[in-house]
C-alpha cells in the first residue's frame, strides 16, 4: 500500500498521477512532504531490514547521477514501513515528483532494476540548502 500524506503542497496531483493509490505492495509507504528547504531533497527513512544497504546505495547513486541529493535514515524497530519525504520544491515538479515515487516504489518492491548510472535528461538540480 501507498499512503500519501495529501495535506502537503501537490501531493494530491502527485498521488494522482502515480497512478498508485490501489497498489498492493509487500511493503507498506508513506510519502509525505518536507517543508523546510533545510532538508534535503528527498529523504528516506526505513528499518534496515526493510530497505537495505545496497538498495540504499543503489538509490542514493540513481539520485546522484541525475544531480539530486538524499538522505537516509533509520526508524524505530517496531515500525515496518518505508517513508518518502519530499521537500517543497521536488513536489512544485509533480510529473518528476510522481515518476520518482514510481520509480522508487517499483525499485523497492523488485518490480524493476534502477542503473546507478542511468541519466535521465532534463531533471533540474536539487541539492541541500545546508551550509
Amino acid at each position: 500500500m501507498v499512503n500519501f500524506n495529501k495535506k502537503d503542497d501537490n501531493m494530491e496531483q502527485i498521488a494522482n498521477a502515480t497512478g498508485m493509490l490501489n497498489l498492493s505492495t509487500k511493503n507498506e509507504y508513506r510519502i509525505y512532504g518536507l517543508a523546510n528547504e533545510l532538508n534535503p531533497p528527498i529523504l528516506f527513512s526505513a528499518q534496515e531490514n526493510i530497505v537495505n544497504a545496497e538498495q540504499e546505495k543503489t538509490i542514493a547513486g540513481f539520485l546522484a547521477t541525475n544531480g539530486i541529493d538524499c538522505a537516509t535514515e533509520d526508524v524505530e524497530a517496531n515500525n515496518n514501513k518505508i517513508y518518502i519525504g519530499l521537500r517543497r520544491d521536488v513536489r512544485n515538479n509533480i510529473l518528476l515528483a510522481s515518476n520518482l515515487i514510481q520509480t522508487f516504489v517499483y525499485f523497492l518492491e523488485g518490480r524493476v532494476e534502477l542503473p546507478i548510472d542511468f541519466k535521465v535528461d532534463g531533471i533540474p538540480s536539487f541539492k541541500t540548502n545546508i551550509s
